[in-house]
């Protein structure tokens, strides 16, 4: 049978969805596979995380005084601190909860990014346990939410919710409890920690109501997502057909 020809066989959902979720239950259950190419992976994660890093020193760098030229020292400590905190814890997480015995590369690559997102906020202004300690919460929220979502049928292969979304609200929220000047560790008041809570609440809100606006119109029209039989086929096969 040809794969132009799948696109007329007519299954009913329910059988669709049960097969679909016995099929994703024993891939991960009974095999250990990437589906990246780990190379490829290595190089762009390392690329994003000097990238990032320059756009941390380079910010911090326009807007300090000249009073303050420790500054990109320290950015650039907080920041190589973070990534590696959490890049290790992730692959000790995900070694944890496998049924292998080999540690998971693409999941100390997230993490890696994990600990960036955590600690960009606030990384020119708070000591070095501080950006350890907000690596770790990060890389726990991360793998605590990526699993939430499995459970709910959240389909997010890349993780970007988990990574960018919930790292980057406790980003905000970190800056609020660990700055060196006005967070509640150091000042004992709440005041810059409810302003950053408000402000993340705020951008998360936003995020959330633009997404709905370009994504549900796709949704309606049946262009979100591919048919069914596309998705057990695989896009791989399917497309080079």
């Amino acid at each position: 049978m040809k794969m132009r020809e799948l696109r007329h066989i007519h299954i009913k959902d329910k059988y669709m969805d049960a097969l679909i979720r016995l099929y994703d239950m024993n891939i991960s259950k009974y095999f250990h596979y990437n589906t990246e190419t780990l190379p490829f992976t290595v190089l762009g994660v390392m690329l994003i995380f000097i990238g990032n890093l320059f756009v941390n020193l380079c910010f911090t760098q326009s807007e300090m005084s000249t009073n303050q030229t420790y500054v990109p020292q320290q950015v650039a400590m907080n920041t190589v601190l973070a990534c590696s905190v959490s890049g290790i814890l992730n692959c000790f997480i995900s070694f944890r909860r496998s049924q292998t015995e080999i540690f998971d590369l693409i999941a100390g690559m997230n993490g890696l990014i994990v600990g960036y997102v955590s600690v960009s906020a606030c990384c020119h202004n708070i000591t070095a346990w501080a950006a350890i300690l907000i690596a770790a919460i990060g890389s726990m929220l991360q793998e605590f939410f990526r699993r939430t979502m499995k459970r709910f049928d959240i389909d997010d292969p890349m993780d970007s919710i988990s990574t960018h979304g919930i790292c980057g609200f406790w980003s905000l929220i970190a800056l609020g409890i660990f700055e060196n000047d006005s967070g509640f560790i150091y000042s004992g008041t709440g005041d810059k920690f409810g302003i950053q809570l408000i402000g993340a609440t705020v951008l998360m809100v936003l995020s959330i109501f633009l997404s709905l606006i370009f994504f549900y119109p796709l949704k309606s029209m049946g262009r979100l997502r591919i048919s069914k039989i596309q998705e057990i086929i695989g896009m791989d096969i399917y497309l080079k057909q």
